[in-house]
């Protein structure tokens, strides 16, 4: 694959780009693809449980995948800060309205909604820490894989990592599917072979009744005194 020249191909590994375009790489005859390959290899040597109902998909559901690649950090970030100054206002707006009432009338409100701001900034506090998180980690994971941004980004988007994925995830599991099925009734075929082999094998042996034998006389016996 990519054999190349001197000078040009000869690669060594390939960027993740290269990912929905593996169904196209055929073998030389034509028959199966990259992907074919790949998961015939996965089935047929790590899965120990391929072709039974206990053999699970290796990779991310692709739905999953795909909406992973539908989150945008901007979007996020940004709805983070609308939340904080909505918080700020209504905690600015609770205190008014404290200020304004009297004291027999502050009650049960003023703690509800005091503890309501409270809980609020906590979870906000938490949910901007946990984004910053994923961020973070989300950049690691594309210097991992040397990803580099789509022309006129000036970063690696979520949309652009996790679609790269997405269409190599839903090829893949068609695949493991077709031929997990494929593996399923090849085995079954195999085990009616064996079954019916094995009862072909076992023939009823018949012997011949000696007339003179003692428990061929005791038979006429018995037969003549039941018609008598």
């Amino acid at each position: 694959m990519n054999g190349g020249s001197r000078t040009r191909g000869q690669a060594d590994g390939f960027g993740l780009e290269i990912l929905p375009k593996l169904k196209d790489v055929k073998s030389r005859d034509n028959r199966i693809s990259l992907v074919d390959y790949v998961v015939s290899y996965y089935l047929h040597n790590v899965d120990k449980n391929a072709g039974t109902d206990k053999s699970t998909l290796p990779l991310p559901e692709p739905q999953d995948v795909f909406l992973a690649a539908q989150v945008r950090f901007d979007d996020l970030n940004r709805d983070l800060r609308q939340l904080g100054r909505d918080l700020t206002r209504c905690q600015k707006d609770i205190e008014s309205v404290c200020a304004d009432s009297p004291e027999e009338h502050l009650q049960p409100f003023k703690d509800k909604m005091e503890a309501f701001v409270l809980s609020a900034q906590k979870e906000h506090g938490q949910t901007s820490c946990h984004l910053t998180t994923v961020q973070r980690s989300f950049q690691d994971l594309v210097v991992y894989f040397g990803l580099k941004p789509k022309a006129g980004d000036k970063e690696v988007t979520a949309g652009h990592f996790f679609t790269l994925w997405f269409e190599f995830c839903a090829d893949f599991k068609a695949r493991w599917k077709r031929e997990n099925k494929s593996i399923s009734k090849q085995r079954l075929k195999e085990a009616q072979m064996s079954v019916k082999r094995i009862t072909g094998e076992k023939k009823v042996e018949t012997r011949k009744i000696n007339p003179n034998s003692l428990k061929e006389r005791l038979r006429q016996k018995e037969a003549s005194v039941s018609e008598s």
